[in-house]
């Protein structure tokens, strides 16, 4: 099993995700070079832009296998220091007074701003930005409301999640490979790996 493979994914799921369960695969098969691309827009894999993405949304060209692979829970984040000056946002009142980090509406993404334009409607954007890693840092310096996924945001003690109304938000997480690469040892593997890899972290990407 040797040989390369080009990945792509997004922001934080390439970086904070996929990334270590690449670099493992790695380990176990030291002459299988893999490069990953994190991106935010689309590489088309019936053009062999890249051999295998991990992203949110589905897959618009033909010729490709995909499937879920993941669902990622998110939550409404705020610092401590937001909620002294600003207090704790109401949710009947549309969060009027309060304010917003969003992102930039990238496919995938669309469905998370329209969640946090239901849940806040009055509140007033200060940033729109093209990574969670920038919003969650303006979250924790304490400037706005920030939609953060749970594995990135729980763990942090600068940032208190809320309770909003309504049913959790959840994104799935699909992965797609065009047809004729399925079957190729190292791709087949790879996938089967990062099944197994994205299986054992289900508790933290979804939590209860």
């Amino acid at each position: 099993m040797q040989g390369p493979i080009t990945v792509t994914s997004v922001d934080w799921l390439g970086d904070y995700v996929l990334a270590p369960i690449l670099a493992r695969f790695t380990v176990s098969h030291p002459l299988v070079d893999i490069q990953l691309i994190n991106d935010g827009r689309h590489y088309n894999l019936s053009r062999r832009e890249a051999d295998l993405a991990v992203r949110f949304g589905s897959f618009s060209q033909e010729d490709l296998y995909e499937r879920k692979v993941a669902e990622i829970h998110y939550g409404l984040y705020v610092s401590p220091k937001y909620l002294a000056e600003c207090g704790h946002p109401d949710f009947s009142t549309s969060c009027s007074g309060h304010r917003v980090v969003t992102l930039q509406e990238l496919p995938g993404r669309a469905t998370l701003g329209a969640w946090l334009q239901r849940l806040a409607p009055e509140a007033r954007p200060v940033l729109r930005a093209n990574t969670m890693w920038a919003q969650m840092s303006v979250a924790e310096n304490g400037a706005a409301i920030a939609a953060l996924p749970r594995a990135l945001a729980d763990g942090r003690p600068s940032l208190i999640r809320l309770e909003p109304p309504g049913p959790q938000f959840i994104l799935p997480v699909r992965l797609g490979v065009h047809a004729s690469l399925r079957s190729t040892p190292r791709v087949r593997a790879l996938i089967d790996f990062i099944v197994d890899g994205l299986g054992e972290q289900t508790v933290v990407l979804n939590p209860a």
